[in-house]
């Protein structure tokens, strides 16, 4: 069973197969033998709003108030790895939920809109109404489609299913072409 206390903010299936519960008294796994959620060795005892494995299966990446955690397992323990914050572009808001795409990029719900965080460029993106999505806000965890690996948003005010593989992020900010200059109200000869 489920201990009795901790807030419950998402689920799915661990590396073990197993089904892991992020709430808020850190990671649970099941534990089939004592058929009960026990705390997951290594990770944190504090609150993880969402989980995701990444691609390979290699590494766990936690989503903590306003950051993100990347765990490694080593002799049958997580280890964290890296955090990634405001530092690399994220927002300062909660996010409700994670998905690691088949390139290991990683995609973040949240009230600010949908959020790319590349781990190895360690850069973020935040993609909000004025590249598409149908709302600012992301209500729900973002979903990979593991037969096409497009990833699925909803928003307040619709859905949105893309494929993060033809995204290219802009790098440079765009030029600035100016084609007039007038003065108002100056009196001259």
């Amino acid at each position: 069973g489920l201990p009795a206390g901790p807030e419950l903010f998402s689920l799915a299936r661990g590396p073990d197969g197993e089904i892991w519960l992020a709430t808020s008294q850190g990671m649970l796994a099941r534990d089939a033998r004592a058929q009960r959620f026990v705390p997951v060795p290594g990770l944190p005892r504090t609150a993880s709003e969402a989980f995701t494995m990444s691609a390979d299966g290699v590494d766990l990446w936690l989503t903590e108030r306003v950051f993100v955690e990347r765990y490694r397992r080593s002799g049958g323990q997580w280890r964290l790895e890296d955090r990634l914050d405001a530092a690399q572009g994220l927002p300062q808001v909660e996010f409700d939920g994670i998905a690691a795409d088949r390139r290991g990029v990683l995609w973040l719900s949240s009230a600010r809109g949908l959020v790319r965080l590349d781990p190895a460029e360690k850069s973020a993106r935040i993609y909000g109404i004025r590249d598409g999505l149908p709302g600012q806000e992301i209500i729900a965890p973002p979903i990979l489609r593991p037969q096409d690996g497009r990833v699925i948003a909803s928003a307040a005010h619709g859905l949105v299913i893309f494929d993060p593989s033809v995204l290219r992020p802009v790098r440079e900010p765009p030029q600035i072409n100016v084609e007039s200059i007038g003065v108002q109200g100056a009196e001259g000869a």
